[in-house]
């Protein structure tokens, strides 16, 4: 199918996001050109079980997917099918069949296969902490290792803003659509970043996206950092699936009534190293990379009451 067909296919309503892929793949007769192909389409995703028998699917409009389709050709977004080539190794082979279907990417592919770290927090974060990511972000950069993050206020903007300035430059995964988030490769080369989507292109902001962004960043980091967190919340979500996954866990130490509520709870209970917040970047830098060399990133385990730590 060409790029159209399968924004179509994305698009389509009543489509879960595995059978669009399926359909994608072609391993499924039929097409979305026309209603008989439509038909046969449907039909074979029906003897699949990929959709319930009967089942309505609402086809986009196609003057509005030919719109999108010349967006996303001007931004030089581009789409990749869980299992192709271009499609993040790490993100499946940490998530497996949790994997978002489809990522949509802008900027430089390389950053999304080398060395990175993670970084989440709170919107929320108290400004010394604030400083503190930033810092380290741009050290971490400079020694050639991307730093992954969202797109959100407060840690996550932090991250971005001190990564951008080093060498390997950063990762945004938004929990919104490319489009929405307004992430096209001219930005990203301005801000040395890469973007790396999830969900449909103009997707607007979901609790449900923000929770598989918050999978999908721990998963492209070798390790994870919680800059401030409480202990709900999506640096929760994060953090507990870096656990699950034995992801190495760092997080800044500020100190008695001054360190945030998930950092203390995760350092009282030896879950993650302490970065205390009176060192300098070069030496967050290192104990981080001493703890990667002594514990290296592992693929997904079982971990079951670990889920619940931050519960």
């Amino acid at each position: 199918m060409d790029f159209r067909q399968q924004l179509t296919l994305i698009l389509a309503r009543g489509l879960s996001a595995e059978a669009a892929a399926l359909a994608a793949s072609g391993a499924v007769e039929g097409g979305v050109d026309d209603a008989r192909r439509r038909r046969e389409l449907l039909g074979g995703l029906e003897a699949r079980g990929m959709l319930r028998r009967g089942a309505a699917v609402a086809w986009p409009d196609e003057h509005c997917v030919a719109q999108l389709e010349k967006r996303l050709r001007h931004d030089e977004a581009r789409l990749a099918w869980r299992g192709s080539v271009d499609y993040p190794a790490r993100l499946a082979e940490s998530l497996g069949a949790e994997a978002p279907a489809w990522v949509w990417i802008a900027g430089a592919g390389e950053r999304l296969s080398g060395p990175a770290w993670a970084f989440v927090g709170s919107r929320q974060t108290e400004p010394p902490l604030l400083d503190a990511a930033r810092r380290l972000a741009k050290a971490v950069a400079d020694a050639g290792i991307t730093v992954a993050s969202g797109m959100a206020s407060g840690a996550d903007a932090a991250a971005h803003d001190g990564a951008r300035l080093g060498r390997a430059g950063t990762i945004a995964i938004p929990a919104r659509g490319i489009l929405e988030a307004g992430l096209s490769r001219r930005i990203c080369r301005s801000l040395n970043m890469t973007a790396l989507a999830l969900g449909r292109p103009e997707e607007p902001f979901s609790a449900g996206l923000a929770i598989r962004r918050n999978a999908a960043i721990a998963a492209m980091g070798d390790g994870l950092l919680l800059v401030a967190g409480g202990l709900r919340g999506g640096s929760s979500h994060a953090v507990r699936w870096a656990i699950a996954w034995g992801r190495p866990l760092w997080c800044f130490d500020a100190g008695p009534g001054k360190t945030p509520a998930a950092n203390r709870h995760l350092l009282r209970e030896g879950l993650a190293e302490p970065l205390p917040v009176g060192e300098k970047p070069e030496q967050w830098l290192a104990r981080m990379q001493e703890s990667l060399a002594r514990n290296p990133a592992r693929g997904k385990k079982s971990a079951g009451k670990q889920l619940d730590l931050l519960e």
